[in-house]
């Protein structure tokens, strides 16, 4: 049961942002295994401790009754989430080089056309990515990559190329970012 809890536990600090292949397992694994825990808690509470077992009972019974609202809230916040600023289209434009590729991820914050600019491995199940630009109320850039390290973004309407810098090998930034 602890062990449950506590992987609940790791599973809330962990960036599910990251890893963008699994990112649901981070988002929901918490619950499941909070859920699952307090319900072992209630069916082995006369076994753990024989005096307080009415006690443990009723616990567990008030925590599974309190995190159904939480699995309602979860349920509800990933359907406004995908309903609003998550993608609408995504362009995958892959790097000359083959070890990256830049997602420029098209949504809409609300009311505003806004843009998100990721960097991420292509292929495998723990792929990872990096946000590199986001700006609302814009429309993406045009990227380019100058050589293997480096992606340029330049606004649509003018204004000044910024360049961002990054390891491909610990998928980090390690130039200034755009914003």
């Amino acid at each position: 049961m602890l062990a449950l809890f506590g992987t609940g536990c790791a599973m809330v600090a962990v960036d599910e942002n990251r890893y963008y292949r699994i990112d649901f397992v981070t988002g929901w694994i918490w619950l499941t295994s909070w859920t699952l825990s307090f319900a072992l808690l209630g069916a082995f509470a006369s076994r753990l401790a024989r005096r307080r077992a009415k006690l443990l009972t009723s616990l567990s019974l008030c925590l599974c009754l309190l995190i159904f609202p939480v699995w309602w809230l979860a349920l509800r916040g990933s359907d406004w989430s995908n309903a609003t600023p998550d993608s609408e289209n995504e362009t995958v434009l892959p790097s000359p080089y083959g070890r990256v590729e830049v997602v420029l991820e098209n949504y809409r914050n609300f009311f505003d056309p806004s843009c998100r600019v990721w960097l991420r491995e292509p292929d495998g199940l723990f792929a990872r990515r990096i946000l590199i630009w986001q700006e609302v109320r814009s429309n993406c850039p045009r990227v380019a990559f100058p050589d293997s390290t480096t992606v340029s973004l330049t606004p649509l309407h003018g204004g000044p190329t910024q360049t961002t810098t990054f390891d491909p090998d610990r998928m980090r930034v390690t130039g200034p970012s755009p914003r």
